[in-house]
């Protein structure tokens, strides 16, 4: 009896162990739950991180950008609500002559004319009082419609865009500066192309910036009609940082105005006789100020 339960126990002994040897001989058994649960959660992670990038990748991330950069470096204005200004690459036209572009040309010149009369129409539009908190402006001092005349309710005040009306100003220097006869003008050749070119730059830039502020308008004594208010808040660049930088970092100046040009050089050709002519009339005027200083 002793003896067929020792058996007994000596079989169940080597059965475990067996199973013990059959256990190390396939590791693969060995922990295979965890083994599982690590691989489904590094899938997981893997499908999350590929589904982040495919979104990142779809996310127009230019577009948010430069409307953020636009409003950090911009006062408030409502163009921005409902407007995403695009921003592009622009070559700005540095020519000297007559006919390089509408903004030198004369304002005898009819295309020209045209182009630059399409800035003079300015026209207002409505701004609400939480607008004008906005942009600085006190509600109180600012000029509203009349909701009996323009059914647009309590909240709207008069404004306008700040960038017609400085094209318009320097519209008026333009027309100004070729008062005497447009056609002809009465300026030497160098200061009219010279005042071609300043025009035309100026108004380039002014294109290039397309200042989106606004200017409100204001009931003024003995006026019947809303006046624009030009004293607007704008969002400014240090332009005193400007002058140090230059005078940081330029060359010396007596050294470079007798500077003259070396052999070697490659030559650019002027493309008009009128930029040519422009040419040999300021190197004439440079030579004679070189003289004149002794150098």
């Amino acid at each position: 009896m002793d003896f067929d339960k020792h058996e007994r126990d000596h079989e169940s002994t080597e059965a475990l162990l067996d199973a013990v040897e059959r256990r190390r001989d396939r590791p693969w058994q060995r922990g295979s739950l965890g083994v599982w649960s690590i691989s489904a959660f590094c899938n997981v992670v893997l499908f999350l991180l590929s589904l982040g990038m495919l979104m990142a990748s779809l996310r127009p991330k230019s577009t948010i950008n430069t409307q953020d950069a636009l409003r950090v470096t911009s006062i408030y204005t409502p163009v921005f609500e409902d407007t995403a200004i695009r921003l592009q690459t622009t070559h700005l036209n540095g020519s000297l002559y007559q006919g390089s572009s509408v903004w030198h040309d004369l304002p005898s010149d009819p295309v020209a004319e045209e182009a630059w009369d399409q800035f003079e129409h300015i026209r207002t539009t409505s701004l609400t009082s939480a607008q004008l908190l906005a942009m600085g402006k006190e509600p109180s001092t600012v000029a509203k419609y009349e909701d009996k005349i323009w059914h647009m309710g309590d909240d709207a005040y008069v404004g306008t865009l700040d960038f017609f009306h400085q094209v318009h100003c320097l519209n008026m220097l333009r027309k100004a500066a070729f008062a005497g006869n447009a056609a002809m003008p009465s300026w030497p050749v160098v200061e009219t192309i010279h005042l071609q070119h300043c025009t035309g730059m100026l108004m380039q830039h002014l294109l290039c910036t397309a200042d989106a502020g606004m200017v409100t308008y204001q009931w003024r004594e003995n006026s019947h009609i809303p006046y624009p208010d030009f004293g607007v808040n704008r969002q400014c660049r240090d332009w005193r940082q400007l002058v140090a930088w230059r005078d940081e970092h330029a060359v010396d100046l007596d050294k470079y105005m007798v500077y003259k040009k070396p052999g070697w050089v490659k030559n650019v050709p002027w493309s008009s006789e009128e930029e040519t002519e422009f040419l040999r009339e300021l190197d004439r005027i440079i030579e004679e100020e070189r003289r004149k200083s002794g150098g």
